[in-house]
């Protein structure tokens, strides 16, 4: 959906190319994602599985991530990782269709049960470190033909310190010189070239809790891609969305240190 498009507008382009009556559209939360989440129920039957999808809206200019996000989707299936069933893609759109999980994701889980987070956070860290055995370096895999490289390290820089934290929170943009010239310090010093499978939005918004299977399913995978083994362990121990005490995020870094060591990397 276009910033332009309204929901009746969604409703009916919908309706008409799935032949389905559709009860309700609700938006979910997207963080700040140039795309859209949607869960639609449906008031009739369609060829899904089930009367309730999740629709990924994704704009023009971005359609690219399209490809993807199925390719990337097919590899981690064959990797054995849970993620939500791919329904449908339609280009013309812009949309994705995917399994709705009718389960809370981990922010939420987090803000109704805060007294299982270190419980729970652990057990993502032990689920974190089985992606990462299983995401072998595949080279037709979309992840492994790009990596975390300076500039994508300075991209991420810009937008999330520079535009999101410094010019829009804080309404500081006289900074950018000072700002830009300590990214990139950080960028030069963080880009190494690690065979690792990086989902580089590994944090709660983006992950779904089975209470009863104690298990994860991960989604927004699309720019996967390799490099150091620690990014997605900084993106749960620093969540954007869940505050940690630092004597926990000290906990989790030492419950991951076996990995990091099996991988080389000490310290």
């Amino acid at each position: 959906m276009t910033s332009s498009e309204t929901y009746l507008e969604l409703r009916e382009n919908l309706s008409s190319f799935l032949n389905a009556e559709i009860s309700q559209i609700g938006k979910l939360p997207g963080g700040a994602s140039s795309r859209n989440y949607y869960r639609i129920d449906f008031a009739s039957p369609t060829y899904f599985p089930d009367n309730t999808v999740l629709l990924m809206s994704i704009p023009s200019p971005d359609l690219a991530m399209m490809d993807n996000y199925m390719n990337v989707d097919y590899y981690l299936k064959r990797m054995q990782v849970s993620t939500h069933r791919l329904l449908e893609m339609n280009r013309s759109h812009g949309w994705v269709d995917v399994e709705f999980k009718h389960l809370p994701t981990l922010e939420q889980y987090m803000h109704e049960t805060p007294a299982n987070k270190e419980e729970v956070y652990l057990k993502l860290i032990e689920f974190m470190a089985e992606m990462q055995h299983k995401c072998k370096m595949e080279a037709h895999c979309p992840a492994f033909q790009r990596r975390f490289d300076h500039e994508k390290y300075m991209f991420e820089f810009n937008f999330h310190v520079q535009k999101q934290l410094l010019s829009f929170y804080y309404n500081q943009p006289q900074h950018e010189k000072v700002i830009l010239q300590f990214g990139d310090t950080i960028s030069t010093f963080l880009d190494i070239s690690y065979p690792m499978f990086v989902h580089r939005d590994f944090q709660s918004s983006n992950l779904f809790y089975d209470e009863e299977s104690d298990s994860f399913t991960i989604i927004d995978f699309q720019d996967a891609r390799f490099g150091s083994p620690v990014y997605d362990l900084v993106s749960i121990a620093w969540d954007s969305y869940i505050d940690q005490t630092d004597h926990f995020r000290l906990k989790m870094v030492e419950a991951n240190r076996g990995l990091l060591c099996e991988f080389g990397i000490k310290g």
